[in-house]
């Protein structure tokens, strides 16, 4: 006799996450009427079974418990078989809606129910102590608790056909062999714990290298954000991924958005997002994108990092045939089978119209000040968005409900310190009232740089055609001069008056000698300074800009390979960079091309070092005007000499108490003259 009954009905609305726990419920007890049906069928003699079976009888009481609750659920007098047409029944009545896909119901159209049965019995040991047991029972004397290939197929039912079959979901990660060089028939099958962690949550499990983002999470396309120049952007990414087995491409810098604009256009697909850190094949289910996007029925989004110079090859997702989204930077390329069929989209960093609208969506608070926020922090939406976050945090931490453009300011100065300190150094900011002493035509060629930097983007936007589609918001600066001349003291006052942060280049921890290393590290740095706007410091910067020369060793070679990176990145690059040198002549005229500006930096003459000894000495000195007048004219310092004289006369000040005279200031001057190897004037 065959049972049919309804398709069980649920009482109120069921969460996404109770269904599929409902449905690996039903799924488990069906598999548990099939284990039963194949063990009660065994012959009163266990060596007359397919297997090399152990003890039969004390493996099918390790299912006691199992059989009990099925004889709670289901009808009285039912048969072996009629037991597992029922369970099979139920299994199928879990209709999720929504549009949504199970797990287990994913599985079943890609492979069949067959599969289902098996993958479930394998993953039912990793939370069922009670099916190690058995497993190991049925397995004596091997032992083990990982079933092998032929007892599974065996104890579900699926015959010796089974083994070729389970060969495919192998290939495609579904399941793992501990020892593939074992026949087929004795692997030992378990199901990955990424893999698992989907069949029983719905998700993967939270803090690995992929994630899910739900649909709702992201913005429609009425209220995506996107600069002038990507406007057409989200059109064409939902587009091509509605046409199926397709790869889309999206280059930008970090923090541009590039998730937010697929998750969006997933969205409207009605599919969710999912997110993988990276392709290697090993840690937390990076290898198993394929599968877990078709239990999910998420889009997948590979996020890369692609060092300069170097092509990464991807084969096709094993275990999924959908369309693909990548995430890239604007360096590197790709190529392999996935990207045969691919379309590439360039997310640029938005104007300041769009970026004044993503502040007014993060922080409506700001008001007004919204505008002058985004003319300030030239930043992309996704860094906006963790700006903002922290913004409220800094806020809240003093007791405030609303932040303020000063918040900002302190979040965005965190973001720095978070993702750039690796390998650049913050310079403290100098007091508003200090500045720098400069000649007349060294100040002015500083003065015309601040403006640039002050109205680099509007700069762009002003300019013609032809110059504007050659042009970046970047702003490239050589600062030349001897050592001493005021060049980094410079930077910091340029640096304070556009209210950015300043980083110094680390070389000791970019330059580095394997091969490829170095482009990755300033690639680093500079797509960091680039998201967070800060201004890039490059102190001695003719030691990565030398000049590229005659290529007579494998040493050469690559040393102009560095150049060649470092000429091409600075053409790009969307922030403000200063280089320092006291050496200008090693530069490569191609790099001098390429800059926007260029200081000289000349030694002071004998009213600029009157004002500089003014500026650094004590307020409350007793010296007269006369005698530092005299000093000024007489001993031809530069600023960064006078600086350690005053400093050394100070101290002798402070060694006897008394106030900077003219004896401490005479002992310091001809310290300093020793110590260049002159001798004082005075």
């Amino acid at each position: 006799m065959t049972v049919t009954l309804p398709r069980p009905g649920l009482l109120g609305q069921p969460t996404p996450a109770d269904l599929v726990a409902l449905h690996l419920r039903l799924h488990g007890r069906a598999v548990i009427a099939r284990m039963l049906h194949t063990l009660d069928s065994l012959p009163s003699l266990p060596s007359l079974s397919p297997l090399p079976l152990g003890d039969a009888d004390q493996a099918v009481g390790q299912l006691a418990a199992h059989r009990s609750v099925l004889a709670d659920h289901e009808p009285e007098g039912l048969s072996s078989e009629e037991r597992v047409a029922f369970w099979d029944h139920q299994a199928g009545g879990v209709v999720p809606g929504g549009g949504r896909v199970l797990p287990l119901e994913a599985l079943s159209r890609r492979w069949g129910d067959w599969a289902v049965r098996l993958l479930v019995y394998v993953g039912m040991a990793e939370d069922d102590a009670a099916i190690g047991v058995l497993n190991a029972m049925l397995q004596h004397p091997v032992g083990g608790s990982r079933p092998s290939a032929a007892m599974a197929c065996w104890l579900l039912g699926e015959g010796e056909s089974g083994h070729r079959d389970l060969a495919d979901l192998v290939a495609d990660g579904w399941l793992e062999v501990e020892d593939r060089r074992e026949p087929r028939a004795e692997w030992r099958l378990r199901v990955p714990l990424a893999i698992w962690d989907v069949v029983r949550d719905g998700q993967p499990r939270a803090g690995g290298r992929v994630s899910l983002h739900h649909r709702q999470d992201f913005p429609g396309p009425e209220s995506l954000v996107l600069p002038a120049a990507a406007a057409t952007a989200l059109s064409s990414v939902a587009s091509a991924l509605a046409q199926g087995a397709t790869t889309v491409v999206v280059r930008g810098g970090a923090g541009r958005g590039r998730r937010t604009l697929v998750g969006s256009a997933a969205a409207q697909l009605g599919s969710d997002l999912l997110v993988c850190e990276g392709t290697d094949q090993g840690n937390e289910g990076g290898g198993l994108v394929g599968p877990i996007a078709t239990m999910t029925g998420a889009v997948p989004l590979l996020r890369l990092s692609v060092a300069p110079g170097e092509t990464l090859e991807l084969p096709m997702l094993s275990g999924y045939h959908g369309p693909v989204a990548v995430s890239l930077g604007s360096a590197g390329g790709l190529a392999g089978e996935l990207f045969e069929r691919s379309v590439s989209v360039r997310l640029p960093l938005p104007d300041r119209p769009a970026r004044q609208r993503l502040w007014e969506q993060h922080l409506p608070e700001l008001g007004a000040s919204a505008a002058v926020v985004a003319e300030r922090h030239l930043v992309g939406p996704g860094t906006i968005a963790r700006v903002s976050l922290s913004a409220r945090a800094y806020a809240a931490s003093e007791g405030r409900a609303l932040p303020g453009a000063g918040d900002v300011a302190r979040a965005a100065r965190a973001q720095g310190q978070q993702s750039l300190e690796t390998l650049a150094t913050r310079l403290d900011p100098v007091p508003s009232a200090a500045s720098v002493v400069l000649g007349g035509s060294t100040s002015e060629d500083l003065a015309a740089l601040r403006t640039h930097c002050l109205h680099r983007e509007a700069l762009r936007d002003a300019a013609g055609p032809a110059l504007a589609a050659s042009m970046t918001r970047g702003v490239r600066a050589l600062l030349s001069g001897p050592s001493g001349t005021g060049k980094t003291l410079a930077a910091r006052v340029l640096a304070r008056d556009l209210g950015l942060d300043l980083y110094r280049l680390d070389l000791s921890a970019v330059v580095n000698k394997y091969i490829g290393e170095t482009e990755r590290n300033l690639e680093l740095v500079l797509s960091g300074a680039e998201e967070l706007d800060v201004v890039l410091l490059l102190d001695e910067g003719d030691a990565l800009l030398t000049r590229r020369t005659d290529v007579k060793t494998s040493t050469d070679r690559y040393a102009n390979l560095e150049t060649d990176f470092l000429l091409q990145r600075l053409e790009t690059f969307e922030g403000i960079v200063l280089i320092t040198t006291n050496a200008a002549a090693r530069i490569d005229e191609a790099f001098l091309r390429r800059l926007d500006a260029v200081v000289d930096f000349r030694p002071p003459g004998p009213a600029e070092r009157y004002e500089i000894w003014r500026a650094h000495l004590p307020v409350d000195h007793p010296l007269n005007d006369e005698l530092i007048s005299d000093v000024a004219r007489r001993c031809e310092l530069s600023g960064g000499q006078i600086r350690n004289a005053t400093l050394h006369a100070i101290l002798l000040a402070l060694a006897t108490s008394r106030s900077v005279g003219p004896g401490e200031l005479v002992a310091a001057l001809r310290r300093e003259y020793r110590r260049a190897g002159g001798t004082c004037p005075l």
